[in-house]
This record gives C-alpha cells, structure tokens and sequence, in this order.
C-alpha cells in the first residue's frame, strides 16, 4: 500500500547549553556543538497500491528499525523550486503504527536522530533539485546561491533517486559550483552520489548524505548534474547543507 503524506511533525534542532552553576547546584555536562535533532512524527494516509517498483509506502516503510534519510523541502506558496529552503538530516525509523479509520487506513512513522548535529552543520539548506525527472546533463545556469555571499568550505550534500527508466544502467548524481553562476563550472570535490544502479526495485529508491572534507572549497553559486549510463532518465531530489 502506498500513501498520501498529512503532515511531518515538527522538524528542528536544539543546543543543549552549559547551565551557570554555583556550589550547590548539580553538575551537568553538555557537548560543545552536538544538537538534538528532530522530526515527526509523519503521518499519512494508504491507499491500494502494493507495487515494488516504484515502491509504496507499505513496502519501503513497513519495517522500522531502518536509518532513512529524510529531507523536507519547503516551498513558497508554491511546490518547491530550487533555492528553497531544505531540512534534511538521517534518522531512525524507530516504529510503523496503524490505524484503521471511517473507511481509510492511516500510518504514523516515529523518527529518532540517527546521527548527532555537530557544527558547524545544521539540518537546514537549499533545494539544488526539486523531486522531478531529468534525462540528461544539465546545461543550464539554474543556480542558487544558498544565501552565501562568497566561498565557503564544508558542507553535507543530500541525494535521493526515486525512479529510473531505460533499464539496468546508472545515475550519478552532482554538484557543480562557480564563482559567478554562469561560467567556469566545476563538480565540488566529493559531492557526488556515486554511480547508482538503475535496475529497479532491488537498488531503488537510493539516498545519501555525503559530509564534505572540511576544507573543500564550495564556491558561491551551485547547481544539479546528472549523468546516465544506459538508463533514459532519472527521478531524483537534490540538496546541499553548507557549513554554518
């Protein structure tokens, strides 16, 4: 069964700060820079379909106990473009709770912090690709500054492949940066998918969140690239965290 999302909870994250203490105060400790990071729970509502490829929500959410990377993209008024903002960070899919309606099955989703937030990364940024089909390279000067006003280093870049046509083949998924968002692009070191295997349900959907070295240098406009091996096009999300 697949499903129809409501809503995805709160989504945030949170510094646990060293209280001022005096003599009769209890000690407590705090890590310098590590965030609790939040989100959900998500709701959603099923309906019948039970297909493996492209997967339902029953055959990819049924099993809890999984890392999932999840990312919320948040549009203006509007389905989200790229330069909107992102949340994104991986979690725990720590349960999967049904529960029948007035004719409706609606799911709950619980999600646990898989990974502590240490700075200088937060679960925020920038959507580099709104969730949508590409067939080829990416020519275009469709960038986004991510609200940098020149280079930075660092940085956490966040790939989902949702589905592929064309048969068994591959999808690499990029980022390329320049100083002037015209000419001169470059990929950014390491800020790759790796090649994807497109052969259906037994490698997709694929995910990541890929930390930059934190001396790699990120120029001030980005934008999606894609290469395809054998495989026609490709449906994928792609967003980058640069370092705060």
């Amino acid at each position: 069964m697949s499903g129809y999302i409501r809503d995805v909870g709160g989504i945030g994250f949170a510094f646990d700060a060293t209280p001022d203490a005096c003599l009769t105060d209890p000690v407590k400790s705090a890590n310098v820079g590590q965030a609790s990071v939040t989100c959900g729970p998500v709701n959603a509502v099923l309906d019948n379909d039970t297909s493996t490829y492209p997967a339902g929500f029953w055959t990819t959410f049924k099993s809890g106990g999984v890392t999932r990377d999840v990312s919320v993209a948040i549009g203006t008024l509007a389905a989200p473009v790229i330069g909107d903002a992102m949340w994104s960070w991986p979690l725990n899919q720590t349960s999967f709770q049904e529960v029948e309606g007035n004719g409706f099955v609606s799911i709950n989703l619980a999600l646990d912090a898989a990974l502590p937030g240490t700075t200088p990364y937060a679960p925020w940024g920038f959507v580099l690709h709104a969730l949508g089909a590409e067939t080829g390279a990416n020519s275009a000067n469709n960038t986004t500054h991510m609200g940098a006003t020149g280079a930075t280093t660092g940085g956490i870049f966040v790939y989902h492949l949702m589905t592929a046509a064309g048969g068994a083949g591959t999808a690499t998924i990029t980022m390329q940066d320049s100083a002037d968002g015209s000419t001169s692009w470059a990929a950014v070191t390491g800020a790759t998918s790796g090649a994807l295997p497109t052969n259906g349900a037994t490698t997709i959907p694929a995910s990541g969140h890929v930390t930059l070295a934190s001396s790699t240098s990120v120029k001030r406009y980005l934008r999606w690239q894609l290469a395809l091996a054998t495989a026609t096009s490709a449906t994928f999300f792609a967003g980058f965290i640069r370092k705060q």
